[in-house]
């Protein structure tokens, strides 16, 4: 009798000693970094004495205030322009975070809802689906920002419509393998059988039990996005001027890049630390709600 109670409390006790190192794996880094760019998104007007369209042409291309020449004035320098490259990357924090929350959030409700019809209905819509999944995903992505481009013009409506229509195929495809495997199971045959609508059984049985999956494939897909925006803006094909953006900040500084690196570093900085600090959260939450994981 007492040894029967043994292996349940090894395994509660497994699982709570992975829950804590779950938890201590959490990278903090990552959060403190995200947090900064989400505050300087959030309260850009407030944390620069600078207005985001002035500019000044006797003070262009002023280094950061550490390097000779530079200016406590300007901490970061300015552009060709004389504008405060500091003022112009907390903006740019709210295009890239703008880009990535829309972008994500209606690309993974599409493509989810898709593949939810696609894996539990299967025959004709799924085919129909997955067809135009396969075709979608065979079309280079700048080729159909480019096309997209040149039919509606550049901009961020464009920016969002291109990675909403390239991303959404993600989704899909991940929503459509879950529930194939979630709708073998028990309790979703238990339901069918009750006389449950394919649309309580779909939303209230099956999404639940693939909602992580989706999760951590927003997380990583946002960063993504992020560096994707970036290179259309880089193109001239995403945000245009004068609403900053981090990547037409890194165009704009290629041409100084050997007299005035400031103006593509700082941008190119905050990309790279943005997109390694969501690809970072999104390792530790695919580490921490992975099934196999947590299996005991």
């Amino acid at each position: 009798m007492s040894d029967a109670r043994v292996p349940i409390a090894d395994a509660s006790a497994v699982r709570r000693s992975y829950r804590l190192r779950a938890f201590f794996r959490l990278p903090l880094p990552s959060l403190v970094i995200l947090s900064v760019v989400v505050i300087a998104a959030l309260f850009a007007p407030y944390l620069t004495p600078h207005d985001l369209d002035s500019f000044d042409l006797s003070a262009s291309m002023t280094p950061p205030f550490w390097v000779e020449g530079g200016s406590s004035e300007h901490i970061l320098g300015t552009d060709n322009l004389g504008r405060d490259i500091f003022t112009r990357l907390l903006y740019g924090a709210r295009v890239s975070l703008l880009v990535g929350f829309l972008a994500v959030g209606i690309a993974g409700t599409v493509g989810t809802i898709l593949g939810l019809v696609a894996g539990y209905f299967g025959g004709l819509a799924d085919s129909i689906i997955m067809s135009i999944v396969d075709i979608q995903m065979s079309v280079p992505a700048i080729l159909l920002a480019l096309i997209l481009a040149a039919a509606i013009g550049p901009g961020l409506g464009t920016v969002i419509i291109v990675i909403t229509i390239i991303y959404w195929t993600f989704y899909a495809r991940l929503a459509r393998s879950e529930v194939l495997s979630v709708r073998a199971r028990d309790f979703v045959a238990l339901a069918q059988v009750a006389g449950c609508p394919s649309r309580r059984i779909l939303f209230k049985h099956i999404l639940p039990n693939i909602l992580n999956s989706i999760i951590i494939l927003a997380t990583v897909e946002f960063g993504a996005v992020i560096i994707f925006e970036a290179t259309l803006s880089f193109l001239g094909l995403g945000v245009q001027p004068p609403t900053p953006a981090w990547g037409s900040m890194l165009a704009d500084g290629r041409t100084y890049i050997a007299t005035a690196w400031w103006i593509s570093v700082f941008p190119g900085a905050a990309i790279m630390l943005t997109v390694l600090s969501i690809n970072l959260l999104g390792d530790w939450m695919r580490d921490r709600w992975d099934p196999k994981r947590r299996q005991v």
